[in-house]
């Protein structure tokens, strides 16, 4: 009892001593005068408010409603393809911005639609966090997926880039990642030939004739010093394509990548050339014809437009001319017998289907009418859709069947400057403006063609 006693008053007279104790700096001295007050900061009722407002977004919302990356339904495509998710899908999209990669690790089955959240980078309107610089998803110079090098088993470290940029606007290379020519892609098939069933993957991406270098990530050829004349003979094979894939609009509006012949086609600076994409293609929103804003769809009648021309005839006028020249090089190719031509009973409307020089595995097809019973290895693709998640699915087949096109082949291989006039042709034809987006670069890429098939 007494050692507890004394351990009590040991602990009382401690806590004495430190409630009594000043520290090494003494006794605390008088206040400070108050700090002055700072500038305010801007307050998110005048700054973020002007946009971040329910009425505001609801407004967005419904614009975005009539753009078909809103409407569409080619998301299935991406649901059920990691090559197409990257521009398909809202998730494939964000996540090619972040892993650097051309396209989706895996299929995406559950992917969504293009959305807010696919070209803006905030998950909501979370004011501290969606400054300027972080907005767009995209503001980097974009990887040109065409020249880069692919393989089956991937892709190369890409080295081509191209800042579509403008000024402070970094808004055209967000759209530029995907409205770009697409890149190889490879895919599975399987052939049934005698009962054989075998699975291998194949580049259906082939040929994207760039300039006189033709191949991309061609180096061997290039190194050498090398480059394909346009006179010089190439296979082009059933099952392969070089179709820019309706996608090359940054291309042709800032007069890029057309197939030249040798010779460089240089175009006088445009008007609109230092314009975004945003300029015209969210301009004043109509609300009765659903244009502008947010719905992505150019709305003609913008009176900013209309101070200059009276934009709806120039646009027919120049679409009209392009459509002409286009079916002129069709006719062209045609003659050539590199492409057929097909018209719509119902239509009208003229349409060329370019023609491969040999069969899946390079067969060449005969021009020879005793050859008529020859079959040769085609590519069929069937797009299943899974009844359990709608996610449509690839399936390809290799059969063998007489060629029904025997009378219009041309029995030899092309040459690079015909494969370039065919390119062409889609690649003007493909980018579906007609014109539009730079009406010099498509006129002089088209004649060009024209006359060196002549």
């Amino acid at each position: 009892m007494k050692n507890l006693l004394v351990t009590i008053l040991a602990v009382i007279t401690a806590l004495g001593i430190l409630m009594g104790c000043n520290g090494k700096d003494g006794v605390q001295g008088p206040a400070g005068n108050d700090g002055k007050d700072g500038a305010n900061g801007s307050s998110a009722m005048t700054s973020c408010l002007k946009c971040h407002t329910d009425s505001n977004f609801n407004q967005k919302t419904t614009e975005y409603n009539f753009s078909k990356h809103s409407y569409g339904t080619t998301r299935a495509r991406g649901q059920g393809n990691r090559f197409c998710a990257r521009c398909h899908t809202n998730e494939g999209f964000q996540e090619i911005t972040w892993n650097g990669m051309p396209w989706a690790a895996a299929e995406i089955p559950n992917a969504t639609k293009i959305q807010c959240q696919t070209c803006h980078k905030m998950a909501g309107f979370d004011f501290p966090g969606d400054t300027v610089s972080s907005i767009l998803r995209v503001t980097k110079p974009v990887v040109l997926n065409y020249l880069n090098l692919f393989d089956l088993n991937g892709w190369v470290t890409p080295t081509m880039t191209h800042d579509f940029a403008q000024g402070d606007s970094k808004v055209n290379n967000l759209c530029s990642t995907c409205h770009q020519i697409r890149g190889a892609t490879s895919f599975e098939y399987t052939d049934t030939a005698a009962g054989k069933l075998v699975t291998k993957p194949f580049a259906q991406m082939a040929y994207f004739p760039m300039g006189t270098a033709i191949l991309p990530g061609d180096t061997a050829t290039v190194a050498k010093g090398n480059l394909k004349k346009p006179t010089d003979s190439v296979a082009y094979l059933t099952g392969r394509s070089f179709s820019v894939h309706d996608g090359n609009q940054s291309n042709v509006f800032n007069g890029i990548n057309a197939y030249d012949f040798g010779t460089p086609i240089t175009t006088a600076k445009r008007h609109h050339a230092g314009d975004n994409c945003t300029t015209c293609h969210m301009n004043a929103w109509d609300s009765t014809a659903h244009t502008g804003g947010h719905s992505l769809i150019m709305n003609v009648k913008d009176e900013s437009c209309q101070a200059c021309h009276h934009l709806e005839d120039t646009l027919k006028t120049t679409q009209a001319n392009i459509t002409a020249l286009l079916n002129t090089l069709g006719d062209a190719m045609v003659k050539r017998k590199i492409a057929k031509k097909t018209t719509n009973a119902t239509t009208g409307a003229v349409s060329y289907s370019i023609l491969a020089t040999g069969d899946f595995y390079g067969k060449q097809y005969s021009t020879n009418p005793a050859d008529s019973a020859v079959t040769y290895a085609n590519l069929t693709t069937a797009n299943k859709t899974d009844t359990g998640t709608a996610v449509i699915k690839y399936i390809n087949m290799i059969t063998y069947a007489k060629d029904a096109d025997l009378k219009n082949r041309i029995g030899r291989r092309w040459t690079y400057g015909e494969l370039g006039a065919a390119y062409n042709y889609g690649f003007i034809s493909g980018e579906l403006s007609k014109g539009a987006h730079n009406d010099d670069y498509a006129r002089k890429v088209l004649q060009a063609s024209i006359d060196w098939l002549k």
